[in-house]
């Protein structure tokens, strides 16, 4: 996002913030997250503690998002808009990324822009951002709230599940952003831990997008590649037999920490030691510091 940044660098008011424009009355704050190139799932989950907190101080807002994670949104009382909104030039605060920014033609509308990865920021992602938009907005400071799931799964994969027994790992391999970080090195890496835990007698299932076969489908007890929704994921993880995760820093890590259950993390790096020492602390962290426990590095 550094090239989009440029245009608006100038509108910095705190680290990785950058209010363009600001209406003199809020009656609606809308998050633009509704482009999936750039709001990935684990992106809508970096702005769930702000949008709950709001919702809960009966602040008038507007999320506009995909559907990949309704079930999510919904047992927080969030109801998302994934068709679009007619937003108000005079009294609405528009919240997003800068591409979407610029890619969406945001310009006329009074608008913070959001750099999570502006390795000035010094706490939390999530608590930091909420911190600062209660300092734009003049409201009183907000409560971190307690995020709710909605745990229902498909009653027969819940089954297949229970049937392997115990000491069970969601594995994965995939990246949808940042994809370009990933390599055969890496990805080996997510394969020898997977192996080295089956070979200690723990279960494996996989999980992701649909593919083909995969050389090493002997490890695995339960192949649910396809089969499984964002939303089901959170049911997954909540399981009992469930220790955790082998990933990628993706949202299968984020939806894990969020549950308290353990992580296996290859850690795809940043392009400078600043930023990658502010992902360790406060992005794969985001959601709370004593996470930092269940993380174990590959």
């Amino acid at each position: 996002s550094n090239f989009y940044l440029i245009i608006i660098r100038n509108k910095q008011i705190f680290p990785g913030l950058y209010l363009l424009k600001k209406p003199h009355i809020i009656n609606r704050i809308v998050f633009y997250l509704n482009d999936k190139s750039f709001f990935h799932l684990g992106d809508q989950l970096f702005f769930a503690q702000t949008i709950i907190a709001l919702k809960n101080n009966n602040f008038p807002i507007e999320v506009l998002a995909p559907d990949n994670l309704k079930l999510f949104w919904r047992a927080n009382g969030i109801k998302i808009n994934s068709l679009g909104s007619k937003l108000d030039k005079k009294s609405d605060l528009v919240i997003t990324y800068p591409p979407v920014y610029i890619k969406h033609k945001l310009h006329s509308y009074n608008s913070l822009i959001v750099d999570f990865t502006n390795s000035k920021i010094n706490s939390r992602i999530t608590d930091y951002f909420s911190e600062k938009l209660s300092h734009i907005i003049f409201s009183k400071p907000l409560q971190r709230p307690k995020i709710k799931f909605d745990l229902n799964i498909n009653k027969k994969i819940k089954n297949q599940i229970i049937n392997i027994g115990e000491n069970i790992w969601v594995f994965n391999n995939q990246i949808d952003s940042g994809f370009f970080r990933k390599s055969f090195k890496k990805n080996q890496k997510l394969y020898n831990k997977m192996m080295y835990l089956f070979n200690k007698g723990e279960k494996i299932i996989f999980v992701g997008k649909s593919s083909n076969n995969n050389i090493y489908e002997k490890y695995f007890s339960l192949d649910l590649r396809g089969k499984t929704t964002p939303d089901e994921i959170f049911s997954l993880l909540s399981l009992n037999c469930v220790k955790g995760v082998i990933s990628y820093d993706n949202f299968l890590m984020h939806a894990c920490l969020l549950l308290n259950k353990k992580a296996h993390i290859v850690f795809r790096g940043r392009y400078s030691r600043k930023k990658e020492l502010h992902h360790y602390n406060n992005v794969n962290t985001a959601f709370s510091y004593p996470s930092r426990k269940n993380i174990w590095y590959i």
